[in-house]
């Protein structure tokens, strides 16, 4: 697996480089990515390449197989007054 894995904020474009073996549990990504970018934890929709959505059973797939690449998607998973949405 890469050293480094992309997580790209969607709404902002922004992005962050890290190890994702870093972290031992889905929530703990989504802390990592409340942590850097503000976002509330319930909000925060992680996808895969082609749209697959994260969860807990995916990203321990990911984990234990060495030569696997693992680029994340960002997504809001409502309406935030942080991007200018309004419901």
């Amino acid at each position: 697996m890469s050293e480094d894995t992309r997580i790209i904020n969607a709404i902002s474009g922004k992005t962050i480089s890290t190890n994702i073996r870093y972290f031992t549990s889905y929530n703990n990504l989504k802390d990592f990515i409340h942590i850097k970018w503000g976002i509330p934890t319930e909000e925060i929709l992680i996808l895969l390449p082609y749209g697959t959505k994260l969860k807990q059973s995916t990203l321990e797939s990911y984990l234990s197989f060495d030569n696997s690449e693992l680029q994340t998607c960002l997504l809001y998973t409502s309406p935030s007054p942080r991007d200018g949405a309004t419901s």
